[in-house]
């Protein structure tokens, strides 16, 4: 084998297992957040038209950008009037940054009587890095995204992270 055949293995090597070390810590913390049953943003917007979608974040991460059509119900103070249109046998979807406040958002509904919940894989984060379509609180297209937290925020690839 020639020198420039080892130099592209080596670097073609390195090249994968830089990428799955960064990829790596963030499919570790999703996989926190699977207790409650989980849907895929494919599996999801394949769904679109037959659930609803409950933003679990903050009025302020909400105005910013949510996804079309979301209900806010928010999280340290839930607005629980929201459900009362909503079938119990109605598939919905909630949602948030990444997935940790959606899931303690769906075990409430839940016990609720809702049968149909599912907890969105990757949260909204993942929305947005799929460059899927956001929405402000005037409900114009938009492609900034609260990021939560710098701590939280590091995780988004796509689009204009603010904190405010």
């Amino acid at each position: 084998m020639n020198k420039a055949r080892i130099f592209l293995l080596i670097f073609q090597l390195c090249s994968v297992l830089c990428f799955s070390q960064i990829t790596k810590p963030y499919e570790s913390l999703l996989s926190q957040y699977k207790d409650l049953p989980t849907i895929t943003i494919s599996e999801a917007l394949k769904l679109k038209n037959n659930a609803v979608f409950i933003d679990t974040r903050e009025y302020e991460e909400f105005k910013v950008s949510h996804i079309p059509n979301a209900l806010f119900l928010g999280y340290n103070k839930p607005n629980w009037i929201i459900l009362n249109k909503i079938p119990k046998n109605k598939a919905i979807i909630v949602y948030c940054s990444i997935g940790a406040r959606s899931q303690n958002i769906g075990f409430k509904l839940k016990k609720r009587g809702y049968k149909n919940v599912r907890n969105l894989y990757g949260g909204f984060f993942q929305w947005s890095n799929e460059g899927l379509k956001m929405v402000d609180i005037k409900n114009n297209k938009t492609n900034k995204i609260h990021g939560h937290s710098p701590e939280w925020g590091k995780w988004i690839s796509k689009g204009n992270v603010t904190y405010q």
